[in-house]
């Protein structure tokens, strides 16, 4: 059976993986030839010994997104320090589409944020309890995982 891919004219939400240190540029850049992006930074007060500066933090390095179409979709990857699309494991070859909603709440979390967000890299194990202390009403303020 063929799998069915997306219209030419479908924009759908992508990661692209970038080199280190380069994600403002590849923004800039993908802004520059009109192809919608999001970088997701966050702004902190760095102190030196002589000034403060407010600077942008990258929350996920090497990586921004892209909303695109089969067209734009090619010309992200030719342009300078794009590495590739980030992609499922287990032999998936197509970039993995991020469904609106996903990018949509990510957004408004940053966004809407009073405090620096972080990202725990520690692994959940299955019923284990988390505490949720921000976001959409839930049903209990306690689930496991």
């Amino acid at each position: 059976m063929l799998s069915k891919s997306p219209p030419k004219t479908d924009k759908r939400w992508l990661a692209v993986y970038v080199k280190m240190h380069h994600e403002k540029r590849v923004r800039d850049r993908l802004t520059d030839l009109g192809i919608e992006n999001f970088l997701p930074v966050q702004i902190e007060v760095r102190q030196w010994s002589d000034r403060k500066k407010r600077v942008e933090r990258l929350l996920i390095p090497m990586m921004i997104f892209v909303r695109v179409d089969m067209v734009e979709q090619h010309t992200v990857l030719t342009q300078p320090s794009v590495l590739r699309y980030l992609v499922l494991r287990g032999g998936e070859h197509s970039p993995t589409e991020i469904p609106k909603e996903q990018m949509d709440r990510f957004r408004f979390m940053l966004d809407c944020s009073d405090s620096p967000v972080s990202f725990n890299t520690n692994t959940l194990k299955p019923g284990e309890t988390v505490r949720v202390i921000k976001g959409p009403p839930l049903p209990a303020s306690r689930a496991s995982w």
